[in-house]
């Protein structure tokens, strides 16, 4: 008896345009961009936008970071509702690779909540505009409490453009502080080679 054996295409290791996980208390990092709506405020004074935060800060309620001492943190127990804030990337070359996907993934610690976060893609350093695209809406109540992470395919209609944004826009709306850490952006490549054929006797 002959078993026919087909070997499966091998893979090609992702390449990473953004790695970032909020160590430095420089804030925000090196070449991304921090907006806030017009209006916003805090009842306590502190940080209307996106800021720095270490495991055991001010965050409320006081959450480890996901890995490290650092994570950006944003300030909606005390910030007036219906502020909001953008944390946005540096610009990406995604005509750099052809083929396969582009990919962004982040970890988001869920506790209760009203509040709730926007993931937008961009050509523009900004969260609206003709060119931008909503990937998902986080609500803070939709996991157990913690850390989780997500990962979102970026649609292919971006895979042409030599500058693209991803934007991470917390909302307000008097609940739980938001966190984010370990933030990448990846290019999966396509699989590769041909299916190797195999007569096993």
């Amino acid at each position: 008896m002959l078993v026919l054996l087909v070997m499966p295409f091998t893979s090609v290791n992702a390449q990473n345009y953004i790695t970032e996980g909020f160590e430095s208390s420089t804030f925000p990092p090196s070449s991304w961009t921090l907006t806030t709506s017009s209006g916003s405020g805090s009842d306590d004074g502190g940080p209307t936008g996106w800021a720095h935060q270490t495991s055991y800060g001010a965050s409320f309620p006081g959450i480890p970071a996901h890995s490290g001492s650092g994570m950006a943190w944003y300030n909606s127990w005390d910030i007036y509702s219906g502020s909001y804030s953008d944390l946005i990337t540096p610009a990406m070359n995604f005509s750099s690779y052809t083929g396969g996907s582009n990919q962004v993934s982040f970890w988001y610690y869920n506790y209760s909540g009203s509040d709730y976060m926007n993931v937008i893609v961009n050509t523009t350093a900004s969260s609206s505009g003709s060119s931008a695209t909503t990937l998902a809406t986080i609500n803070l109540s939709t996991s157990s409490s913690g850390w989780h992470q997500y990962t979102y395919t970026i649609p292919s209609s971006y895979s042409s453009s030599s500058t693209v944004y991803v934007s991470v826009q917390a909302q307000a709306h008097y609940g739980y502080d938001e966190n984010i850490d370990d933030v990448a952006v990846d290019h999966i490549p396509p699989c590769s080679g041909i299916p190797g054929v195999a007569l096993i006797p």
